[in-house]
């Protein structure tokens, strides 16, 4: 087959590093305008100790692989369709792809496939490494999916699923790497399916279908002291800390960021004490909440580290 991808990520190296092994050759990859990576590139340079080898440039692509990177800014444009057609490709599969595909591009190639890193319907959308933590996934089976695109957003019939472990104690970088590292032999299960003349594929069931929004830890990464248990704060700060900014609380004006936490159960808080820092030292703070205390750890403001000793004894530290 010659294969186009679609996308962006270390999956997309992935893919292709799984089939170089294979008769498939991949001919190019369309991505976001190069401008539109920044982000992911920034949060790649900054926390380069986390991400490593995972945080991959697809423009590196011509240079490791001799795979044309070509930028394109509207699918919706039929100029990109007859741009991907002159590749003469016998199927289109998307790893992170950022646009919805109209019914109009599907329908100018034989095949066209998804590659989504979660179990369908129960997880469509996008940023679901946040989600499937506060949502108790931890140390559970997780299964990656490769669908049939449809105009309607990881809705198409599954052609295979492959199943991943996420950690006991993830943290979304964790299941970043995890699912990256499913994605590439996904693809080989697939493409084999699909070589199979199989025609029988399943179709999702509806009524499992969960789409989860996309979530911003600057916006939604509030922790709320006053209303939470230490066991869902314990578990807050888990779900929005590495790769992202981390789960947050502001003292004085000052906005601090959380990338660790742990909980000791007491039951002899004041409701007055809620919120109130009460023990500090370099490296963590401890606070009063409603069934114990969490201690807090791993503390960033404005993206750098800095000492729990920062924050003033005493103080209370809510985010309403």
């Amino acid at each position: 087959m010659r294969i186009v991808f679609i996308g962006h990520s270390v999956a997309v190296k992935h893919c292709i590093e799984e089939l170089q092994v294979t008769h498939h050759e991949v001919v190019a990859l369309y991505t976001h305008p190069k401008e539109d990576h920044q982000r992911d590139l920034d949060i790649y340079k900054q926390r380069d100790d986390l991400f490593g080898k995972y945080g991959y440039d697809v423009f590196r692509l011509t240079d490791d692989f001799g795979i044309p990177v070509i930028e394109y800014n509207d699918l919706k444009d039929p100029k990109w369709i007859s741009s991907i057609q002159e590749y003469q490709p016998d199927l289109i599969c998307t790893i992170g792809c950022r646009d919805i595909l109209t019914e109009a591009f599907i329908e100018s190639f034989k095949t066209v496939i998804n590659l989504h890193p979660y179990y369908l319907p129960f997880f469509r959308g996008a940023g679901i490494d946040t989600w499937m933590i506060l949502q108790g996934q931890s140390g559970k089976e997780q299964h990656a999916t490769c669908h049939f695109i449809t105009p309607r957003i990881d809705a198409g019939k599954v052609i295979a699923t492959l199943p991943y472990l996420i950690p006991t104690t993830a943290k979304p970088i964790d299941i970043f790497k995890v699912r990256m590292d499913t994605l590439g032999p996904l693809l080989i299960k697939a493409v084999e399916i699909l070589e199979s003349g199989k025609t029988d594929f399943e179709e999702q069931k509806e009524s499992d279908s969960v789409y989860y929004p996309r979530l911003r830890t600057l916006r939604d990464g509030k922790i709320l002291f006053n209303k939470w248990g230490g066991k869902e704060i314990e578990l807050f700060v888990r779900a929005f800390s590495y790769p992202y900014e981390g789960a947050w609380a502001e003292v004085n004006g000052n906005k601090y960021h959380f990338h660790s936490c742990t909980f000791e159960p007491h039951d002899d808080t004041h409701p007055f004490a809620i919120g109130i820092v009460y023990r500090k030292s370099d490296a963590e703070i401890r606070v009063f909440v409603k069934d114990g205390t969490v201690i807090l750890g791993k503390i960033e403001r404005d993206g750098a580290p800095i000492s729990g000793r920062s924050i003033k004894l005493g103080k209370r530290i809510l985010a309403l």
